[in-house]
C-alpha cells in the first residue's frame, strides 16, 4: 500500500545498495560496452542498478522460503520481470520530475547521507573515511551515489504529491465494514446415519457397475514413470566407517555443555522500584489480592519481558539460594538483583543432566560417521560425473562405484525413502525418455542419477480389481444421499418454529459469529453458506462426508461497541485511502510511460542474467 514515509523508503533503498553480496555487479563484469539495460526517455536504467535490485529480490525470496532460490526458478516465477517493471516505473517518475523541474536541495541530500548508519564511525557520527570506503566497495562513486539520492528523494516528493489527500466515500467504507463485521446467530446439528431407519445394505451388481462407470477418477491409476536409479546416501556407508575413540572423545568434549548440565530452574524476575514497594507487592500476593500475572500487567509489562529462562544457582547470584530452596513452583522475594530488589517466580525444576560418553556413544558415532560418509560421497561425485559424461549406463556406474541400483514405479503420491527428497521428486517429475542421466545432490549429502525407461499412462482399473473399494464408496455415497433426503424433510418444520431437539437432533447454538470464525468439526464451507442464508432459513451444508443442518436465528449488524470491530473500521478507512492513493499513483506512472520512449536492451539483460547462472 502507498505510504508517505519517504525516510523509511530511502533507508531501505540505501540498505539495498550497500549489501556486500551485490558488490560484484560492477560494469566491468558485463563487458566495457554494456553500461545500461535500457532507458525511459532521458533516464538510463544501469546494469549495476538492475543487477543489484535483482539480486536483492532473489535474496529476499530465499529468506522467506528458508532455502536458496536458483536463478532459473526466480526467472520462471517472473522475478526478473517484476524488478525490470519496477525500475521502468521509477525511471519514468524520474523523467517526469526532470520535466517538471523538480529537485531537492543539497541540504536534503546531505541530511540523508548523514542518516545512513553504514557511514557512521564508532562514536556514532558521520565518518568521511567510512563513507568513501563503503561506496568504493559498493562500486559507486560519490557523485553517482549522491545523484541517486537526489533522484530518490525527488521521486518520493513527487509520489507524495500525487498520492496525498485522497479519501474514499463513506458509502464504500460502510459497505465493506458492514460486510466484514456482520454477525449471525444460528443453530446447527450434525447429520449422520442415526437418522436412517436402516443401513443402506449391500450394493447390487448393477449398482457397482453404475458407480464404477460414473466415478472413473476414483478408480483410475495415476501416470506411472518406470525409473532406473543409481543412488548413494550417507546411511548406506555408515556400517563401513570406523570411528576412532579419540574422535568420539573430542566431539563429546566440544559439546560437553549439551551433555552435562547442573540443576536449573525456570525463573521469571519482576524488578520493583525499591525494597518497600517490592515487599508491599509480595504482601498483596500472599494475601491473595492479585495474581503474579496481574502484578506484572500492573507494572506495564508482559510475562515475556520478565522471563529469564532456565537458570543455574550460580546464574542467579545472591538470589540463588532462596530460589533453589523451593521444591515446588512459587514466588519468593524481595531478593537482590543487578537491577534492584525483585520478586522471583520459579515455574519448574529442571534436574541435573549427566550424559556420559558411553551413553552418547551411539549418537556421536552416527554423527561422525555421517560427516565422513558425506565427505566420501562428495569425493565420489566427480568420478560418477566423469562416468556419466563418458556415456556409462547407470548399471555400469553401480558396478564400478558404491552406488546401488533401484527400480521404481514412480507417481506423484509414491511413498519411499528416496521419493521423500524434494530434489528427487523434482527430477522424477521433469524426467523424459530423451534425457541422459545426470548426477543430482540430495539435501543430506547423498547423490543419485535416474533414467526414465517408460511411461504408463493413467488407466481405469477393471471393476473386478477394485470391487471392494467400489462397494465401500457406493455405501458411503448412498448413506450420505439418504441422510440428506431425510434431512430435507426437517427443513420445513424448523422454519415453522419446531426446535431441533424435538426433531431428535443434537444441536449447538452459535452467537455473534462473523465470516472469519471457524467452528471445529463442521464443514469448511459452513460460514460462507451461513452468510448467504436469509432470516429463519434452514439449509443442509455438505462438504465431503460431512453434513450439518443449519437454521438462521438472527442476522445482526457489526457490534460497534466491540474494540476489535472499531479497529476493523479504522483499518478499512486507512487501507481504502491508501489503496486509492496507490491506484492513482500507478495510473499516473502509466500515463508517464505512455509518453516516454521506453527502450530495453535484451542483449544487456541476457548478459546480466548470464552472471546469475
Amino acid at each position: 500500500m502507498f505510504k508517505l514515509k519517504g525516510g523509511n523508503i530511502f533507508v531501505w533503498i540505501i540498505l539495498g545498495l550497500l549489501i556486500v553480496g551485490l558488490m560484484g555487479f560492477s560494469s566491468g563484469g558485463f563487458g566495457n560496452n554494456i553500461r545500461t539495460i535500457g532507458s525511459v526517455g532521458s533516464k538510463d536504467i544501469t546494469v549495476e542498478r538492475y543487477a543489484r535490485d535483482l539480486q536483492n529480490e532473489i535474496r529476499a525470496l530465499s529468506a522467506q522460503t528458508g532455502q536458496p532460490i536458483p536463478f532459473a526458478t526466480a526467472q520462471a516465477i517472473g522475478i526478473d520481470r517484476t524488478v525490470l517493471g519496477r525500475l521502468v516505473t521509477s525511471r519514468a517518475l524520474d523523467a517526469e520530475t526532470e520535466r517538471l523541474g523538480m529537485s531537492v536541495g543539497d541540504a536534503e541530500v546531505r541530511s540523508r547521507v548523514l542518516d545512513v548508519p553504514a557511514f557512521r564511525g564508532l562514536d556514532g557520527n558521520f565518518d568521511r573515511e567510512a563513507y568513501d570506503e563503503t561506496l568504493r566497495r559498493s562500486g559507486l562513486s560519490i557523485k553517482a551515489f549522491e545523484a541517486q539520492i537526489r533522484e530518490d528523494a525527488t521521486r518520493t516528493l513527487l509520489q507524495g504529491a500525487v498520492g496525498a489527500g485522497f479519501a474514499t466515500v463513506p458509502t464504500y467504507e460502510n459497505t465493506l465494514f458492514n460486510y466484514l463485521g456482520a454477525r449471525r446467530n444460528f443453530i446447527w446439528a450434525p447429520l449422520d446415519a442415526s437418522l436412517l431407519a436402516q443401513p443402506v445394505g449391500t450394493p447390487s451388481e448393477a449398482d457397482l457397475t453404475e458407480y464404477h462407470t460414473a466415478n472413473p477418477e476414483a478408480f483410475t491409476t495415476p501416470e506411472i514413470k518406470k525409473l532406473t536409479i543409481a543412488v548413494l546416501v550417507p546411511e548406506d556407508l555408515l556400517d563401513q566407517i570406523d570411528v576412532a575413540d579419540e574422535d568420539l572423545a573430542e566431539l563429546y568434549q566440544d559439546r560437553i555443555d549439551e551433555f552435562v548440565q547442573p540443576e536449573r530452574r525456570l525463573v521469571e524476575r519482576l524488578v520493583l522500584n525499591d525494597e518497600a514497594t517490592a515487599q508491599a507487592a509480595k504482601d498483596r500476593l500472599d494475601a491473595g489480592e492479585l495474581t503474579f500475572e496481574a502484578l506484572v500487567t500492573e507494572r506495564g509489562l508482559d510475562l515475556a519481558d520478565i522471563d529469564m529462562g532456565d537458570m543455574t544457582q550460580a546464574d542467579l547470584g545472591a538470589a540463588g539460594d532462596a530460589i533453589f530452596a523451593l521444591e515446588d513452583p512459587g514466588v519468593v522475594g524481595p531478593l537482590p538483583s543487578d537491577l534492584g530488589p525483585a520478586l522471583y517466580r520459579m515455574n519448574a525444576v529442571l534436574l541435573a543432566q549427566n550424559v556420559t560418553l558411553e551413553d552418547a556413544r551411539t549418537d556421536l558415532t552416527r554423527e561422525i560417521a555421517g560427516d565422513m560418509a558425506r565427505r566420501q560421497i562428495n569425493n565420489l561425485s566427480r568420478e560418477v560425473d566423469d562416468l556419466l559424461a563418458g556415456g556409462a549406463t547407470l548399471e555400469e556406474v553401480t558396478d564400478e562405484t558404491d552406488m546401488t541400483l533401484q527400480q521404481m514405479d514412480w507417481h506423484a503420491d509414491f511413498e519411499a525413502p528416496l521419493a521423500s527428497y524434494a530434489a528427487f521428486r523434482q527430477a522424477a517429475l521433469a524426467a523424459t525418455t530423451d534425457d541422459f542421466p545426470e548426477l543430482i545432490e540430495l539435501d543430506d549429502g547423498g547423490i543419485f542419477a535416474l533414467r526414465l525407461d517408460d511411461v504408463v499412462p493413467p488407466a481405469l482399473e477393471p471393476l473386478d480389481d477394485v470391487r471392494d473399494a467400489v462397494s465401500a464408496a457406493w455405501q458411503d455415497s448412498e448413506t450420505l444421499a439418504r441422510i440428506a433426503d431425510v434431512a430435507e424433510g426437517l427443513i420445513a418444520p424448523l422454519e415453522n418454529g419446531v426446535d431441533m431437539a424435538s426433531l431428535g437432533l443434537t444441536a449447538t447454538i452459535e452467537q455473534d459469529m462473523t465470516r472469519d470464525d471457524v467452528i471445529p468439526g463442521t464443514p469448511i464451507n459452513l460460514m460462507s453458506e451461513v452468510f448467504e442464508m436469509e432470516q429463519n432459513e434452514a439449509r443442509i451444508v455438505t462438504e465431503n462426508d460431512q453434513l450439518v443442518l443449519v437454521h438462521i436465528l438472527d442476522i445482526l449488524p457489526p457490534d460497534e461497541t466491540n474494540n476489535e470491530i472499531l479497529a476493523l473500521r479504522n483499518a478499512i478507512v486507512g487501507g481504502a485511502s491508501q489503496d486509492l492513493a496507490q491506484d492513482i499513483l500507478q495510473a499516473f506512472s502509466n500515463g508517464i510511460q505512455t509518453r516516454e520512449d521506453i527502450r530495453i536492451n535484451q542483449t544487456a539483460l541476457d548478459a546480466v542474467h548470464l552472471n546469475f547462472q
